[in-house]
């Protein structure tokens, strides 16, 4: 019945609150440390199907040639279309080092492409980039908010400030999944 209460309370704050339980799963892992067990990609729903909306440089899905606006058709031989992020997640899961097929459609083709990718421990930067712009403007990309992220931006604004003053800050929060409450 608590459990259940909780669930209706959080489901009446915003879109992006939701209660999750404490199970060891590797998205809070991702959340809390920035690291991950996958492929090297995001996938989210767009016009209902679920789309590749993050390839990252340097992971099995980018050599595999997957890229952001493919349409993620099927996992293993079991389709995907009707799955919701949670469902997906956890079906991504695994050891490091274990393959998995996947087949994706790419606008402009005619067929959908089946490449087979492997299962690596993935890192993301809480802070990807950051840089001067037009002199006076400091702007810094923040991609997450895992426990580590407060570290990462005052670094990244120790850095522009060394690079010249600026009066102006843009801190991008675009494709930003959120994380750690305590760090953003």
């Amino acid at each position: 019945m608590i459990k259940q209460s909780i669930i209706g309370m959080v489901s009446k704050l915003d879109p992006y609150t939701r209660y999750e339980e404490e199970v060891g799963d590797s998205q809070s892992d991702y959340h809390s440390t920035g690291y991950y067990v996958g492929f090297g990609f995001s996938v989210d729903k767009i016009d209902g199907k679920n789309t590749f909306i993050k390839v990252l440089e340097g992971y099995s899905a980018e050599d595999a040639g997957i890229r952001v606006g493919d349409e993620f058709i099927s996992f293993d031989d079991n389709p995907v279309s009707k799955l919701e992020q949670d469902s997906l997640r956890s079906l991504l899961v695994g050891k490091s080092g274990t393959k998995a097929k996947f087949k994706y459609f790419r606008l402009g083709t005619n067929d959908t492409t089946e490449a087979e990718l492997t299962r690596t421990e993935v890192g993301v930067k809480d802070v990807p980039f950051q840089k001067i712009i037009h002199d006076s403007i400091a702007y810094i990309k923040l991609d997450q908010f895992s426990v580590k992220a407060d570290f990462s931006f005052r670094k990244a604004l120790r850095e522009l400030d060394y690079d010249g003053k600026f009066n102006s800050l843009i801190i991008d929060l675009r494709d930003n999944p959120g994380g750690v409450m305590q760090a953003s």
